[in-house]
């Protein structure tokens, strides 16, 4: 039997999985590389030029990033590119989450909890999703951080919740809108699709 396949990336979400292997302070990007994805690959990713220190990009940050896309974004970009050439799914739905509530559990330097990191996007850790998708903030005694959680909350259960139940994650907006007034920040989210505009 053929399903319809939906999956998700977190930017910078390597950051959980490296744990405590390199220190947010460090500064030598040569060495933060090779203890994150070993001596060869540092090499071209320094060869690269594609990843810059700067003030606003550290070596920590670089390393995450360089990370993250060795170890979970291209190994499923080449999965997406092999299902999608097979056909081996009905449909396909690829996401990537910008906006997360990171693991209480699993967070080695706290990067990911409140109030630490910026506003948007944020908390973008390994899993970072979960909370939101299952809506189980409160089960691991995790406050509500800001108003927008609930509402993004919201929205991503619809999302998922539609998915399971028609195979298309796209809500239909007259669904969304007879469920009354507290699915109204959903509804203008999803709106916001149609008119090509950022879901959150």
């Amino acid at each position: 039997m053929c399903v319809p396949f939906m999956l998700g990336f977190m930017p910078e979400e390597g950051q959980s999985l490296l744990g405590t292997t390199i220190l947010p302070n460090t500064t030598d990007f040569n060495q933060s590389l090779i203890n994150a994805i070993g001596s060869t690959l540092a090499q071209d990713v320094l060869q690269s030029g594609y990843w810059t220190i700067s003030e606003e990009f550290d070596v920590y940050n670089a390393t995450i990033d360089a990370y993250t896309d060795w170890f979970l974004t291209c190994p499923a970009e080449n999965m997406i590119s092999a299902a999608s050439k097979s056909n081996a799914f009905p449909a396909m739905y690829v996401y990537s989450m910008q906006h997360a509530y990171g693991l209480s559990f699993y967070d080695p330097y706290e990067l990911c909890t409140f109030p630490v990191g910026d506003p948007q996007p944020y908390y973008r850790c390994h899993s970072g999703d979960l909370y939101e998708v299952f809506g189980t903030y409160h089960l691991f005694s995790e406050p509500l951080r800001v108003p927008a959680d609930i509402f993004y909350t919201n929205l991503v259960q619809d999302l998922w919740m539609t998915f399971a139940r028609t195979g298309d994650p796209n809500p239909d907006l007259a669904d969304l809108a007879a469920r009354g007034p507290a699915y109204e920040n959903s509804v203008s989210r999803v709106s916001g699709i149609n008119d090509g505009q950022r879901v959150a």
